[in-house]
């Protein structure tokens, strides 16, 4: 993988990211400012020797680096608190990062956990879960720049030595990552393996169980597997905090069963409920991009417009590409249906060249053929996974149900 940025390149990044074009005002942001002192405290943290980290953390404790409740999202399977002072050091710097992801600053957040496992690296083997665990980590961030790769790498990782101290909660972090690697590659095959290995390994209750159930939700609604695609959704839904952005994109993934197994109307209302509630880029940009269809199924041509132009205002604080290229692809397709033939080549194109840049093949497929079924002449695609939709199975019915209750509707 390449090296992180320096935190003050990192900084410049994420500004002119979260900015609109031509609009420096983001550097402005005073939550920009505290994650860069953030970056650079973490990055002179690694550099110290452990004996002396303890007295500069507790100068930094007054302004850069506060005592905070809560633990970041990956840790251990059994909720153990670290008792060492670099593991608890780790996982405070890494709930700043996660704050930076939440807002889009993937590179501050990159900068920060590089850190991270530069400090737990130093003594490998008391840490291992520690730095196994901000290893992960980093592979989520590194994901979601686009660097599949890289991300591979980290994931791969963390179940090697996992495995090898036959600690399987860890590993379990790992197949989360290899499984979100393999969906955004399109090897779904692969996709469905790894999540299943890591639900068989998660600790149950956890956040990696959770995780595991949203990824074979997904998995199932690619497969045309409606029963087990809501099953896995309403289980990922149940183990959420309630109203938190995890349980806001768990809802967005139940509404894309509802999409493909053509309960249109319910699917736009749940797509509609996670794009006024959720305030995070990388759960609105998703729901956006099946609102869109949903509303060009259900012939809300006014509905697509909106939300079409709230998509626009998005990615421009968006630096997560598979976002931005599947928002394109589904502005397209929702156009298509619509009939709005001129304006479907040049938003294929604008998800080609993203998709191409970064391997994100399935997408480039399916974009391509949406292209070839552009002129006016042709027939308006069928939505891309077909259930078999069995209207007597209680899984079903109860299932959409739900999705109608949690909208209003």
């Amino acid at each position: 993988m390449r090296a992180p940025l320096t935190p003050i390149k990192a900084f410049v990044h994420d500004a002119t990211t979260m900015g609109d074009a031509g609009d420096s005002s983001a550097a402005d942001d005073p939550r920009l400012s505290q994650w860069l002192l953030v970056a650079q405290a973490a990055e002179r943290l690694a550099e110290l020797r452990p004996g002396q980290r303890s007295a500069y953390v507790r100068m930094l404790e007054g302004r850069v680096l506060p005592v905070r409740l809560g633990r970041p999202t990956q840790i251990e399977g059994d909720g153990r608190i670290p008792v060492d002072a670099d593991a608890e050091l780790a996982e405070r710097l890494r709930m700043e990062a996660e704050d930076m992801e939440r807002a889009g600053c993937f590179e501050l957040a990159l900068s920060t956990v590089s850190s991270v496992c530069q400090i737990l690296a130093k003594e490998p083997k008391k840490r291992l879960t520690a730095r196994l665990l901000a290893t992960a980590h980093m592979g989520r961030v590194i994901r979601q720049i686009g660097e599949l790769g890289a991300a591979a790498d980290c994931y791969t990782t963390v179940i090697a030595e996992a495995q090898r101290a036959k600690d399987g909660p860890v590993a379990a972090h790992g197949f989360i990552g290899l499984g979100n690697v393999a969906h955004a590659r399109g090897n779904r095959p692969s996709q469905k393996s790894f999540f299943h290995r890591a639900l068989e390994l998660a600790a149950r209750g956890s956040p990696v169980e959770l995780s595991a159930h949203q990824g074979l939700m997904v998995t199932a609604n690619q497969q045309g597997e409606l029963a087990d695609a809501l099953l896995h959704g309403w289980r990922a839904h149940d183990l959420a905090l309630p109203e938190s952005e995890v349980q806001l994109e768990i809802i967005a993934n139940v509404a894309n069963t509802a999409f493909c197994a053509g309960f249109f109307v319910a699917a736009l209302s749940g797509f509609e409920f996670v794009i006024q509630r959720s305030s995070l880029t990388r759960n609105r940009l998703p729901a956006i991009g099946g609102g869109l269809r949903a509303a060009a199924r259900a012939g809300e041509g006014a509905r697509v417009l909106e939300i079409e132009r709230i998509g626009y205002e998005d990615i421009k604080r968006s630096a997560a590409p598979y976002d931005v290229a599947r928002f394109f692809f589904c502005a397209a397709e929702a156009k298509r249906i619509l009939n709005d033939h001129s304006a479907v080549s040049p938003l294929v194109q604008a998800s080609l060249s993203l998709a191409d840049t970064y391997g994100f093949h399935e997408l480039r497929i399916r974009a391509e053929s949406l292209l070839t079924a552009a002129a006016p002449t042709a027939h308006v695609p069928a939505p891309e996974t077909e259930f078999v939709v069995d209207a007597s199975d209680p899984l079903v019915s109860s299932g959409i149900s739900r999705l109608y209750a949690l909208s209003g509707t």
